[in-house]
This record gives structure tokens, C-alpha cells and sequence, in this order.
């Protein structure tokens, strides 16, 4: 679980201003080669058993999603190059039958993306073993997977599923669709590092720890790219990837607020990406099923932590009322976004639960003290708390808001411990195997209209 902080309603990047997809029926040849500097490449492995980082880099490109956000309104939607063509629900919303297009195709001979294809990239990203941020959702959500046709599949689900086709979009995009009759031929080692899929990019090359390169598929079944090639290079310092476009080496990355002048003083073209993340605290911890050890409980997961009015809600409510989210955007993001909507709890239109108009927490410090003397620390002090700072992989300025917010509490009194995981595959992984307990900014993509 979380607490939404913000909504950050610019991202700043670096970027060539360049266009990615051509309608079949307008197609000019590839041309360009792009290379994107990021922070993490996730596991180096491109599967539905992968993690998020690796997937929603080069995967986006590589494979195409089951379902897509429309770009007029945000509705979860089929067609606009998603594989579906039409879905339908049941009358007790258990049941989400998808009738795929006739037309995908995987790269080089590996035939058309069928509805098995669709069972095996789930069986995959379900598995015990799975590297898949959502593996976990996917287990608790599916029951079964029933074939009708080729092109035509019902997923069963074991509770309504109102927010599941969430799961199977291009936003958060953990559903690639992999070539079953591929990879079972070479292994799903082998299919990871090198991957097959029905993308607008194909595979071309992988250097471990360092990059990967697609090329235009320019006979691809919705759209083929404008772009000849893409690269995404890993480097972990921020100010090595700024100096990768001062010098031409890189055409686009994620900067740091306190790099914004200096790059727009190199001639450097700066972009904000209006609306598309929200910067949100993770407590995390809160597991039915913890893995860490029972003395590194934190305290906003302990005893009933989910009952409203509980001492570990208070917590909670405690830390965000110590939290001077105008003061962030002032100082740490330079004005490059808003405290609108940063109570939103679902991050989409259309999603259930919704509500852009919901107050936003109001910084209160003696508020927040008042909460924490009811949950039992009327001395701050005694309130211990571990703070990571690990950057996210493509949305690194979560780093410095979590400084930012760690010095906060630091102020109002508390105990807080700052860390630094290896990098951001790391951290996911922990998340994954439910061994985290600590607070942590994310950075997560949202849409808006």
C-alpha cells in the first residue's frame, strides 16, 4: 500500500523532437537512430517473467499489449495497435472474453499471434518463479484461461474484475506476448535475451550491462516506426547522461530538477511531459504474508495496520501531515508541478474509486505530532523509520523528493534511517518477494485526458 503524494505535472527530459509511428498506408522508409540514456535496463531479460524496468523500456517496443489506454479519452479500449479487437464481460463482471485481431504477426517466421500465445506470456508472468511486478496479481486474479478459437480467449477470473484489465494495458505494461513456439524452441532463457515479439521494433542487439538496440520492423502489421533503430544505454549517473547529450553520445533521458539550467544553458531542448507522473510514498511492509523478519516490522504495518483508527493508521495519516508538498515543488522540482490531485487514489479516469476533487492532506505538524502522541510516540524520537532513496529507472528525480521528505520527518523529530539499494531491479525484487519495510518515493506514470 501507499500514500499519494502529488501530482507532478511535468517531467523533465531531454529529447530530440521526433516522430515514432507511421500509418502502413503512409509508410516512408526507417530513418534515425535514437539512443535513449536511462537508469536501469531491470533484469536484462525481455519476457512476460521479467521485470518492470526491462519491459517498460525496450519491451513496449519489442511486443504489443493485449489492451491499450485510448488516447482520446483514457478508457482501457482495444484496437489503436493494441491485439485485441473487441472484449466483453460477463454479467458478474468474473469473466473477460477478448477476440484478438487476425492480423498480428511475431518478428521474422514465427507466424501470427494466437490466443495460446495469449495462455502461454500469462502462464509465464504467473509463474512461482516470475520476475513480474505483477506475478502476484496475476496468481490471486486468474483462475483459468479458457480457448475458444485462435483468436479468441476468456479469462476466468476469481473475483469481479473491475480494475483487471488494468493489468494487460501498455501503461504499466507487465503483459507482453511472447511467441510460445519460439521460445519453447530455444528456451525461455534464450527467448528472453533475445526476444521475439510483434512490435514496431524487432531485436537486434545486447551488450550485458550496458545497451540494447531494436530496429523498425517496416512491414509491421499497424504501424511501422519512423525510426530506423532505438538504443537505451544504461548509466547509472545522472550527470553522465547529461553529458551524453551535451556531446551527442545520447538524444534523450530523464534529468534531475538541479540539472534543468544547465542544460537549457548547453542549448539543450528541455520538455515537460504535462500530467503524466504523481509522486507517491510507498509504506511499504503491509504484506499478508511478510518475508522479512518480524523485528524489522515497521510501524505503520503493525498490529490491525489495516483498520481505520488504528495505531498504525494514525502513523500514516501522521507522516503525510509532516509532509510540505508545496515546499517540493518550490525547492526540489522548481515549480515544475502542482499539489493538484494529489489525493487521488486510482491513477485514471475511468478507474473505480476515482475522484480528482478529493482534498489534498494539509501539512500540519502539530497535527502530525498530535497523531503520533495517539498511536503511542509522544516522544517522536522513539518512532523508527527507514527511508530508501534507490532512483527509479526512467523517473530518477524520486530521489531527491525522497531527501526531501526524509529531512521533513527528520524535522518533525522522528528516527529516520536513509538507504540505498544496489539500484532500481533490486529494490522491485525485494517488493516482490515481500521482504521490503521501508518508505519509498515512486514515481508512477499517470494518465490524463
Amino acid at each position: 500500500m501507499f500514500l499519494r503524494l502529488r501530482k507532478v505535472t511535468r517531467l523533465a527530459t531531454i529529447a530530440l523532437t521526433l516522430s515514432i509511428g507511421l500509418p502502413n498506408a503512409a509508410m516512408a522508409e526507417p530513418s534515425g537512430d535514437l539512443v535513449i540514456a536511462v537508469n536501469s535496463l531491470g533484469d536484462e531479460s525481455w519476457t512476460a517473467a521479467s521485470t518492470g524496468p526491462a519491459l517498460q523500456s525496450a519491451g513496449l517496443a519489442i511486443y504489443d499489449s493485449l489492451l491499450i489506454r485510448s488516447p482520446e479519452d483514457g478508457e482501457i479500449t482495444t484496437g489503436h495497435g493494441s491485439l485485441s479487437e473487441a472484449m466483453s464481460w460477463s454479467d458478474d463482471r468474473r469473466a473477460l472474453t477478448i477476440d484478438l485481431v487476425d492480423n498480428a504477426q511475431f518478428h521474422g517466421d514465427w507466424g501470427p499471434v494466437t490466443a495460446e500465445d495469449v495462455v502461454y506470456s500469462m502462464t509465464l508472468a504467473r509463474d512461482e518463479t516470475s520476475r513480474n511486478g505483477h506475478a502476484d496479481r496475476f496468481r490471486s486474479f486468474i483462475d483459468r484461461i479458457e480457448v475458444h478459437d485462435d483468436h479468441s480467449l476468456t479469462f476466468h477470473l476469481t473475483k469481479i474484475g473491475w480494475d483487471f484489465p488494468e493489468e494487460l494495458t501498455d501503461v504499466f505494461f507487465h503483459m507482453p506476448i511472447m511467441s510460445k513456439k519460439y521460445a519453447e524452441e530455444v528456451g525461455v532463457e534464450e527467448a528472453g535475451r533475445n526476444p521475439i515479439g510483434s512490435g514496431p521494433f524487432q531485436f537486434e542487439s545486447h551488450t550485458f550491462g550496458d545497451r540494447i538496440t531494436v530496429t523498425a520492423v517496416e512491414d509491421h502489421w499497424h504501424e511501422a516506426p519512423n525510426l530506423a533503430s532505438i538504443t537505451w544505454r544504461k548509466v547509472n549517473d545522472p550527470s553522465v547522461r547529461l553529458a551524453m547529450l551535451k556531446s551527442g553520445e545520447a538524444h534523450v533521458t530523464s534529468i534531475v530538477y538541479d540539472q534543468i539550467a544547465e542544460a537549457e544553458a548547453a542549448g539543450l531542448q528541455v520538455k515537460a511531459m504535462v500530467g503524466v507522473n504523481m509522486v507517491t510514498v510507498q509504506f511499504l511492509g503491509m504484506y499478508l504474508d511478510p518475508t522479512y523478519d518480524e523485528e524489522d516490522t515497521p510501524p505503520w504495518a503493525q498490529g490491525n495496520w489495516w483498520e481505520v483508527g488504528s495505531d498504525a493508521h494514525k502513523v500514516r495519516q501522521a507522516l503525510s501531515h509532516a509532509i510540505d508538498r508545496e515546499a517540493i515543488v518550490e525547492f526540489i522540482l522548481q515549480g515544475y508541478g502542482s499539489t493538484d490531485g494529489a489525493s487521488v487514489s486510482p491513477f485514471y479516469p475511468g478507474s473505480m474509486g476515482y475522484d480528482a476533487d478529493k482534498p489534498v492532506t494539509s501539512y500540519d505538524p502539530d497535527r502530525a505530532l498530535e497523531l503520533l502522541a495517539e498511536a503511542g510516540y509522544g516522544d517522536p524520537a522513539d518512532l523508527e523509520i527507514v527511508v530508501d532513496l534507490t532512483p527509479h529507472s526512467n523517473r530518477p528525480y524520486n530521489k531527491p523528493v525522497g531527501e526531501a521528505i526524509a529531512a521533513m520527518w527528520e524535522g518533525l523529530g522522528i528516527s529516520v534511517e536513509t538507504r540505498l539499494s544496489t539500484d532500481y531491479a533490486t529494490l522491485t525484487g525485494q517488493m516482490r518477494n515481500r521482504e521490503a519495510f521501508y518508505a519509498w518515493t515512486w514515481a508512477a506514470p499517470r494518465f490524463t485526458r
